[in-house]
C-alpha cells in the first residue's frame, strides 16, 4: 500500500485539484446564528439526572445503523487537518468523524470513530489536546494518538488522565486494561510525508490488543431512521469558514474567502458540502484541492449522510502562545443538523464526563439521524456556517 499512496501522492502533485469556491461575505446567504436562544426545551433526562442509553439493536450499528454483526471495538483516532500540505489516509473507513479545534480560531484536527472496519494504515496520527480527552470518555473507546498539549496556559492531557487512572503513553493507544508495551508496535512514519505529519498508525493491530484486554466497552447508540426529513429549510450546499465571526460577533472585515489564490491558513480546514439526493450525502470538498478523498482512494469523493454542528463554549488562552484551547464540551448548547437535504435547528446536552451527547430536534426530542456516516463540527460562535 505504502509504494501505491506514493505513486497517487505523486500524481496529486503534479496534477492538483481546484474547486469553485469562490464567494464573498455578503453573497453567503442563510448564515446561522449559532449563539440564538431558539426555544428549544430538551425531553428530560432520567431520575439520576443523565440520559439513559438507546437500546442496542442486533445485528445493527449503533455508530452509523447500517448492517453489523462483529464485536463493537471503538477506536479513535487523532488525525491532522492541514490538508493543503498534508494529506489523510484511513479516514473513510471511519463511521464518524470529529472536527475540533486545536490552536486559535482557524485550526482543527479530526478525530476519527472506528467501530468495525479497521484500515491497516490511519493517519497523519497527530497529538492530543484535553477536548479530545474529554471525547474519549464518552465513547469509552482506545484512543490512538502521538505526543501531547504542552503549552503553557493550556489545560495539559496528561494531569487528566493521571487523574482518571488511565494507563498512558505518548505514541500509543488508551483503554482500561491491556498491556501498553506492546501498543507502540502499530505505530510507523511513512515516506509520502514529511515528520511530523508522517504518522501512520495499524488500526487491526490496535484491534486485537483490544480484544485481548478483555475490556467490555460501553456501547452508546444514535437512533436512526429510514425516512428523509421533511421539516426544515432546503440545503443543497452547505458552506463552513473557520473564524469568520471577530470576538463581538460580527464578520470579521477581512475573513479567510476560500477562492483558491488565498494562503492565509485556514484555507486548510474551511469546507463546503454539496448535497447528493441520489447517495443522500453531503459531498465533502475543500476549497484548495477540491474533492475531499482518502489517499488510499484519491478518485471517490467522501460523502456524509449526517453533518452536525455542536456549538460550545470553546475559549482560548489568548495570552499564551498559538492560543490552547480551554474546551467545553461537557454542557449544552445549540445545534444544526443538515440530513436528507434539509437544515434543522436543534440542541445538544452532555450531562456528565462519561455521558453520552444527546442530540436533540426543534421540538425536544431526541434526533434520528439518517443511515450512514457522521461528520460532526464542534466549535464555538466564531466560525461561520452557511447553507443555501
Amino acid at each position: 500500500m505504502k509504494k501505491l499512496i506514493s505513486l497517487i501522492l505523486a500524481v496529486l502533485i503534479a496534477f492538483p485539484c481546484v474547486s469553485a469556491f469562490a464567494y464573498t461575505p455578503e453573497s453567503l446567504s442563510n448564515v446561522i446564528d449559532s449563539r440564538s436562544d431558539r426555544g428549544i426545551t430538551p425531553a428530560a433526562p432520567g431520575t439520576d439526572g443523565n440520559y439513559p442509553l438507546n437500546p442496542v439493536i442486533p445485528g445493527e450499528s449503533g455508530t452509523t445503523g447500517l448492517p453489523w454483526d462483529e464485536p463493537y471495538i471503538p477506536i479513535l483516532v487523532n488525525i491532522d487537518n492541514l490538508i493543503g500540505k498534508h494529506l489523510q489516509w484511513g479516514i473513510s473507513k471511519a463511521d464518524i468523524i470529529y472536527e475540533l479545534p486545536v490552536s486559535a480560531y482557524t485550526n482543527t484536527r479530526l478525530m476519527a470513530l472506528f467501530t468495525h472496519d479497521y484500515p491497516t494504515e490511519a493517519g497523519p496520527v497527530r497529538s492530543a489536546r484535553l477536548i479530545q480527552a474529554e471525547l474519549r470518555q464518552e465513547w469509552d473507546a482506545a484512543w490512538a494518538f502521538y505526543g501531547e498539549e504542552s503549552k503553557n496556559g493550556s489545560n495539559l492531557v496528561s494531569p487528566f488522565l493521571n487523574q482518571l487512572k488511565l494507563p498512558r503513553r505518548d505514541g500509543t493507544i488508551i483503554f482500561n486494561g491491556g498491556d501498553e508495551k506492546k501498543w507502540t508496535k502499530a505505530y510507523s512514519r511513512v515516506s509520502y510525508n514529511t515528520a511530523p505529519h508522517n504518522v501512520s498508525v495499524d488500526l487491526t493491530y490496535l484491534a486485537r490488543l483490544a480484544v485481548e484486554s478483555e475490556h467490555e466497552f460501553v456501547q452508546r447508540p444514535f437512533l436512526f431512521t429510514d425516512e428523509k426529513p421533511t421539516v426544515g429549510d432546503d440545503a443543497a450546499r452547505v458552506n463552513v469558514i473557520f473564524n469568520y465571526f471577530d470576538k463581538e460577533g460580527n464578520v470579521n472585515t477581512a475573513p479567510y474567502i476560500p477562492d483558491n489564490n488565498n494562503s492565509t491558513g485556514s484555507e486548510n480546514c474551511d469546507a463546503y458540502y454539496t448535497y447528493d439526493a441520489e447517495t443522500n450525502k453531503y459531498m465533502r470538498w475543500n476549497p484548495n484541492k477540491g474533492n475531499y478523498a482518502d489517499l488510499s482512494d484519491p478518485d471517490t469523493q467522501l460523502g456524509y449522510e449526517n453533518l452536525i454542528f455542536q456549538w460550545a463554549t470553546l475559549s482560548w488562552n489568548e495570552g499564551s502562545t498559538e492560543h490552547p484551547l480551554l474546551p467545553d464540551i461537557v454542557g449544552s448548547g445549540n445545534a444544526d443538523f443538515f440530513m436528507g437535504g434539509k437544515h434543522i435547528s436543534g440542541y445538544w446536552v452532555r450531562t456528565g464526563l462519561n455521558e453520552r451527547t444527546v442530540f436533540f430536534d426543534a421540538d425536544g426530542n431526541e434526533i434520528r439521524l439518517q443511515r450512514g456516516h457522521t461528520w460532526i463540527t464542534i466549535h464555538n460562535y466564531r466560525t461561520g456556517v452557511s447553507y443555501e
